[in-house]
C-alpha cells in the first residue's frame, strides 16, 4: 500500500482533494469517527445535571397544580352548599337525606348535583362528577361510590370540644318522613360559631368526619407535607397540617 494512503487510513481528520472544472484545487477537511467518547460522557453528564434540577420543580409544580384544583372543587361545593341553605331557610346541609316516601338516602353530596345542573340520569357517571371530587383521590382510587369521591363533610358543625352539650354533639342527618315532617338534626347557619375556624368540607377517606375519627378519616399527607385542604363555613379554604385539620373539626374556637 502506497505510505501516503496508509498514513490518510491512520488518521481521525482526512483532507481530500477535489479539481474544478478551472483547474483549481480545494482541500476538503472532515471527521470520519463522528461525537468521541469524551465529547458524549460530556453531554450525558450535563443531562444528568439538569435533569436533577428539574425533576423536584416538576415535582412540586405538579403538586402545587393537585392542591389548588381541589380546592377550587371545594369551593364550587361550598357554593352549591350554599344554593342548598338559601332554598332551605338557612339550612346547613346535611349529612344525608332520607326520603321515607321513596326509601332513598342520598348522601350530602348527591343531594348537592341538583345545584350543577346535572342529568339524574346519569349523575353516577364518574366523569360526569369530574369536578365534584379530589384530583389527588382520583389518583388512587379507581372507583366511585354514591358517598365518596375524596371529600368529606364535617357532620357535627356545632361540637366545641370536649364540653359540647348533648345539642352540640348530634350528626345532622334527617329523614323526611312520609307525611312530610322532618325528624333528626337540622342545624341553621345562624347558630354556627366560629364560621372562619370550623370546618365544613374536606379531604377525607369518606363521607363524613366528625370529632371521634377525624384524624383517621381526612384526607391527611393526600396533598404533600401531612396537609389537607379545609373549606371552612365562611368560604375560605386553607391547606392545614393534621394538628390544625383537628382543631377546625373537633375545637375551632381554639384553630
Amino acid at each position: 500500500m502506497d505510505p501516503q494512503i496508509a498514513g490518510y487510513a491512520r488518521t481521525y481528520i482526512r483532507q481530500d482533494q477535489t479539481t474544478s472544472s478551472r483547474g483549481e484545487t480545494f482541500k476538503m477537511t472532515h471527521r470520519d469517527n463522528g461525537f468521541t467518547l469524551i465529547e458524549l460522557l460530556v453531554v450525558a453528564a450535563i443531562i444528568a445535571v439538569l435533569a436533577g434540577l428539574l425533576f423536584p420543580v416538576v415535582g412540586r409544580v405538579m403538586e402545587t397544580s393537585g392542591r389548588v384544583k381541589c380546592i377550587s372543587n371545594l369551593k364550587q361545593i361550598f357554593t352549591a352548599a350554599q344554593l342548598y341553605s338559601t332554598e332551605n331557610q338557612g339550612t346547613v346541609l346535611p349529612g344525608f337525606i332520607r326520603n321515607d316516601s321513596t326509601g332513598v338516602t342520598e348522601h350530602w353530596n348527591l343531594h348537592l348535583l341538583e345545584f350543577y345542573n346535572y342529568n339524574s340520569g346519569v349523575q353516577n357517571d364518574p366523569l360526569d362528577r369530574a369536578d365534584f371530587s379530589c384530583p389527588e383521590w382520583k389518583k388512587v382510587s379507581a372507583t366511585y361510590t354514591n358517598w365518596n369521591w375524596g371529600f368529606g363533610i364535617n357532620e357535627k358543625p356545632l361540637y366545641n370540644g370536649p364540653g359540647s352539650t348533648s345539642a352540640e354533639n348530634q350528626n345532622t342527618r334527617i329523614t323526611i318522613q312520609s307525611n312530610g315532617n322532618i325528624t333528626g338534626t337540622v342545624v341553621r347557619n345562624v347558630s354556627l360559631t366560629h364560621a372562619s375556624k370550623r370546618a365544613y368540607f374536606l379531604c377525607s377517606n369518606v363521607w363524613n368526619v366528625n370529632n371521634v375519627t377525624v384524624l383517621s378519616d381526612a384526607g391527611v399527607n393526600r396533598h404533600g407535607k401531612g396537609r389537607c385542604n379545609v373549606m371552612f363555613f365562611d368560604g375560605h379554604a386553607e391547606t392545614l397540617g393534621p394538628a390544625a385539620v383537628a382543631a377546625a373539626v373537633i375545637n375551632p374556637g381554639n384553630l
